[in-house]
């Protein structure tokens, strides 16, 4: 039996996670902060099954995370512990490297000192946030696009004017604190790589959604509103940039892709996404609709343009080619946009 460690457990993402290896016979250990709070409703099942067990403990002290990983002693870990809200990540610089950097470089840096560079692999969340504003790769590798035509109306969902989107060989070019932190770790991954043998690896996951999603993201923010507005509510939903474009996928649908590339024959990164981009007006109104508000008010009746939710540099266009990962690991995103807001909506019940 495997033994999997996974960081960020309580997450949507992580706890996702859980519930796939164990389905498939891992024996799973979850990190938590010991500061941590709220509930483990996102854990419901995998804390029902005698292969789960929760330990504490502290991604941005190295003794916390060599002690824990000399314990486990884990065939795979998956760290997606992280400061993961761009807006916050502009407040709250030194906090979101010290997670998302020196967290990675702790487990790294136990890996190595512990001895387990031929047993344990290690998959790093990283992001598409990294991409910032390069959006296009073209023949002489590296020209930016920065004039991108985000226009009302736009119906062509797939990467725009025949250009591909993001891959696997796009220049990074991050626009947040956040993406800077990740790319850092993302950099660290193939240097530990590299110089110390350690089997790591970093997959660029594009916007992952689902309704386990925490309420601050913008998409559970939407469907959480909307749920509430069918009882009562006075209150207006705001929101800041409307006009962002992103590639929207189930993460309850990613983690395969995620254990596919740790169980790869060899580490290498890969985009993780579905190919298709929709702007955040798109999924807001796809869930207006989907509750059939169209039929008696205007949108512009329960929506507010907050200035406070604009990120001080925005990120237009992020849109993966999954190419890549679907040629060689034969995964393929099937949980489309329209889809994936209704799962969010069938399934929204307010958890947090």
């Amino acid at each position: 039996m495997k033994t999997a460690l996974i960081t960020g457990v309580m997450g949507q993402v992580g706890s996702h996670m859980a519930d796939f290896l164990l389905e498939r016979d891992y024996k799973v250990v979850g990190l938590k902060r010991r500061s941590a709070s709220g509930s483990n409703w996102r854990l419901k099942n995998a804390l029902l099954n005698k292969n789960f067990s929760l330990v504490e403990g502290e991604l941005t002290d190295f003794t916390s995370v060599a002690g824990i990983v000399n314990f486990v002693k884990p065939d795979e870990i998956y760290n997606f512990a992280a400061q993961s809200h761009v807006g916050t990540s502009f407040e709250q610089t030194s906090h979101t490297f010290d997670v998302n950097t020196i967290g990675v470089l702790n487990i790294l840096n136990s890996i190595k000192f512990i001895g387990l560079n031929n047993k344990t692999r290690i998959y790093q969340s990283s992001t598409s946030e990294m991409f910032g504003s390069s959006w296009d790769w073209v023949k002489n590798h590296g020209e930016k696009y920065l004039n991108f035509p985000l226009f009302e109306g736009q119906k062509d969902y797939g990467p725009i004017n025949g250009h591909k989107g993001q891959n696997e060989n796009t220049k990074f070019d991050p626009q947040s604190p956040y993406a800077v932190s990740k790319l850092a770790a993302h950099n660290l991954v193939k240097i530990y790589r590299e110089a110390y043998g350690i089997w790591a690896v970093g997959g660029i996951m594009f916007n992952t959604e689902g309704p386990r999603r925490h309420i601050n993201f913008v998409t559970r923010k939407i469907t959480n509103y909307f749920t509430k507005l069918k009882s009562k509510r006075d209150d207006k939903l705001k929101l800041g940039n409307l006009d962002a474009f992103r590639d929207w996928s189930y993460a309850k649908e990613a983690v395969e892709a995620i254990w596919l590339m740790t169980n790869n024959t060899s580490p290498k990164e890969y985009v993780i996404g579905t190919g298709e981009t929709h702007s955040v007006k798109e999924f807001l109104n796809e869930v207006y609709n989907y509750y059939g508000f169209d039929t008696y008010s205007p949108l512009e009746h329960f929506v507010e343009i907050d200035d406070n939710f604009k990120r001080p540099l925005e990120v237009p266009y992020l849109c993966a080619d999954p190419t890549a990962i679907q040629r060689d690991l034969g995964w393929v995103a099937k949980t489309k946009f329209k889809d994936l807001v209704r799962i969010m909506c069938e399934e929204e019940n307010g958890k947090e």
